[in-house]
């Protein structure tokens, strides 16, 4: 335990140390022992707060290199816009203030979206845009590295820059060491090969010092060492005295790109967090992790200190070596505040190598993995976005970069979401029914005309691309020729719309007044029918779409009217039922194998009200609708009933349990006098003894009856499942 906790504090030393020579670089060197303490007390604070606070036990938290390869770039535009002759106390309290303003935001934005549970809002960015940035962070961290070896920062001539007279031999063998730290923690994956290669790298600097003729001293003034470094401590928090050398129009006009900061420093703590549930096996709570990093930048961003959070390495390491408990972190952290108070000596003889060639090597992996590791994974449309990003971050700028990837990303959303389908399920009469049970000869009008109507079934969030789909989706119905009386739109699935989504539906409004169908717009919200009411009042000319609270009423409403129309049809042209014989009434008089039962049945008249059946009893009979209607209802504790079906004259009513044996499952009420026509089931079998053709006729009845539900029923189920 006490051995893993020295090792993560060592390896959290050379994080923080990478980390402020990224930032306090070229002009800004002589400060690096300031920027090294400060990346040391933002490691301490944000370590001990995720350590307590943080949700999975053995988190490690340090200063991050990837929002630091941003704030670098803000540092040397920093330093560029400060006048010449500046003094150098102005250029790093400039610096030193957009990094501990950084922090303070980022800290802030954290705890608001930890506090407001919105931490998963952030895996909604698209795949390849994070991507882009990454690839874009590695690429500064590469060019980052090798500006703390070789003191060359990109530029037009880059190129001839590092490898003048003097140059290459500074950054060439920590560009080495990059690439043999990349492909050995990919060979071993054990947490402690970074550890060793940073160690055998040390030994292998200063075993060759004196093999190629080279000393502390002249091997420091080629500047292949860090220091030296004043005797004491690294501690200096900034003062508020020396506010007064900060150029305030140089922190504000960073406001831009530290707000990419922000956003990469979002993106890369909730992925790290992801990665560490994901190999540890140990739920994360995510706005729990990010409350607990936003205290610690807070805390850190106070005294000056850089970004920190989660590390992914770190914690694997206590993880695996099995001292994944808040003691390690503890030791971790009390070896990082010894070496800030007393090892200012000491660091001043790391070698620029070590450190560059470390910032050089996870630039190298973000590069690697977004650029070869992503291709297999990617779709070339996605791929394509990745390289863009990165090549304008690399030719223009990661500002531009975080512009383009912003641009792209709503592009890809307006393009994958328009994608999703807004209509889903396409039904017609036939597949779509009410819960109202029709006569079998209305049945049959019904089915004539069921094609005439087109039923949709909207879902999610309609905007411009999705319901101009849903346009074409009727219109590609009117050119096909076939008939529509009215389309009937189910909004119950409808999260919401956009203005131009209900310029769509006015569109829609204004096609069917053209093309002579009605619109029923069932399931509206009140803020959905809002915009509705604002764009089909413009739009409609022969009358506004008509509105229904649920698509059940919607196609009640239908069958009624198809059969109005049918009935109106009929007696145009004198077509209409024969008179029923005398044995039977009229709703049944289309059945000759049912005219021959209703002898052996008995007729009840039930007022408006009055209970046909009642819910849980025993299923001893069943009836025949002759007049009037009934209403089947499911009674649950605690709930309002629900209306399963409703029943016209010439249907028959608990058919089902009658023929199953089981109990009934809902209680049947009159809606108005109705008269029916009960079958006891004794009466059943007396019939059966004594004359088994009639029976049997019945049992024909009853089987025709069930078929033809389930009929329809697989009728519907096939037209969901299309």
């Amino acid at each position: 335990m006490l051995s893993t906790g020295v090792i993560v504090g060592l390896l959290s030393v050379v994080m923080a140390i990478s980390m402020a020579s990224l930032v306090y670089a070229g002009a800004l060197h002589e400060f690096l022992p300031n920027g090294i303490g400060l990346a040391l007390a933002s490691t301490v604070l944000v370590a001990t707060t995720v350590a307590i606070l943080g949700s999975v036990s053995g988190t490690v938290a340090a200063t991050q290199l990837a929002p630091g390869a941003i704030v670098a770039v803000m540092a040397l535009e920093a330093v560029a816009a400060l006048p010449s002759d500046a003094q150098p106390i102005a250029r790093f309290m400039t610096v030193a203030t957009l990094v501990a303003t950084t922090t303070l935001v980022a800290g802030a934005v954290f705890l608001l979206v930890g506090a407001l549970r919105l931490g998963s809002l952030v895996r909604y960015m698209p795949y390849p845009v994070i991507g882009g940035f990454v690839a874009g962070t590695g690429w500064l961290l590469l060019t980052g590295g090798v500006r703390i070896m070789s003191d060359v920062s990109p530029g037009l001539s880059y190129a001839t820059d590092l490898f003048a007279p003097g140059v290459a031999v500074r950054w060439l063998p920590g560009l080495a060491l990059a690439v043999a730290i990349h492909v050995a923690t990919r060979r071993w994956r054990h947490p402690l090969t970074l550890a060793a290669m940073v160690a055998a790298a040390t030994v292998a600097f200063y075993v060759s010092m004196p093999l190629l003729g080279g000393s502390l001293d002249s091997w420091g003034s080629l500047g292949l060492l860090l220091g030296p470094f004043p005797d004491s401590d690294l501690l200096r928090p900034l003062r508020a005295s020396d506010l007064q050398y900060v150029d305030w129009g140089i922190v504000g006009g960073g406001a831009v790109m530290g707000g990419t900061v922000v956003l990469v420093a979002l993106i890369a703590v909730l992925m790290n967090t992801t990665a560490i549930e994901l190999a540890t096996g140990r739920r994360a709570d995510l706005d729990r992790e990010m409350r607990s990093a936003g205290l610690g930048n807070l805390l850190a961003g106070s005294l000056g200190g850089p970004i920190g959070y989660a590390a992914i390495s770190l914690t694997l390491l206590t993880h695996r070596l099995g001292s994944a408990r808040r003691v390690t972190l503890l030791v971790s952290v009390g070896v990082v505040g010894m070496v800030m108070v007393f090892g200012a000596t000491l660091l001043s003889f790391v070698p620029t190598v070590i450190v560059g060639g470390v910032v050089c090597s996870l630039g190298l992996s973000f590069l690697v993995d977004w650029l070869h590791g992503s291709y297999a994974r990617l779709s070339r449309v996605e791929y394509g976005v990745v390289l863009v990003i990165l090549v304008t971050v690399v030719t223009v700028g990661f500002l531009p970069g975080i512009g383009v990837g912003l641009m792209l990303a709503i592009a890809l959303f307006v393009i994958d979401f328009g994608r999703v389908d807004a209509v889903r399920h396409t039904l017609t009469g036939s597949t779509s029914r009410s819960r109202v049970r029709w006569s079998s000869s209305d049945e049959a009008l019904l089915r004539q005309a069921s094609d005439h109507v087109m039923v949709l079934q909207l879902q999610g969030y309609l905007f411009f691309g999705s319901a101009n789909g849903l346009v074409e989706r009727v219109e590609r119905h009117l050119e096909s020729g076939a008939p529509l009386d009215h389309v009937i739109l189910d909004f119950a699935r409808v999260t919401g719309m956009d203005a131009t989504a209900s310029a769509s539906f006015g569109t829609l409004t204004a096609i069917a007044d053209s093309a002579g169908f009605g619109l029923v717009l069932v399931g509206t919200t009140p803020a959905i029918a809002r915009r509705l009411d604002r764009a089909v009042t413009t739009a409609a000319q022969g009358g506004a779409p008509l509105r229904l609270q649920a698509l059940d009423d919607a196609l009640e409403w239908s069958e009624r009217r198809r059969l109005e129309q049918a009935r109106s049809l009929e007696q145009a042209h004198g077509v209409g039922a024969a008179p029923p014989p005398p044995a039977a009434p009229a709703a049944f008089a289309d059945d000759a194998e049912i005219r021959a039962l209703f002898p052996h049945l008995e007729r009840l008249e039930l007022g408006a009200g009055r209970t046909c059946i009642i819910q849980g009893d025993a299923s001893d009979d069943l009836f025949f609708l002759a007049t009037g209607r009934l209403t089947a209802r499911l009674h649950a504790p605690d709930r309002p009933s629900v209306r399963l079906e409703t029943m016209h004259a010439g249907t028959l009513v608990g058919e089902i349990a009658f023929y199953t044996g089981s109990v009934r499952g809902a209680t049947v009420v009159a809606d108005e006098a109705s008269v029916v026509y009960r079958l006891r089931r004794s009466e059943l079998a007396a019939i059966t003894s004594r004359d088994p053709f009639v029976a049997a006729a019945m049992h024909r009845l009853l089987a025709g009856h069930l078929a033809a539900r389930l009929t329809h029923l697989q009728r519907i189920v096939a037209a969901l499942e299309t």
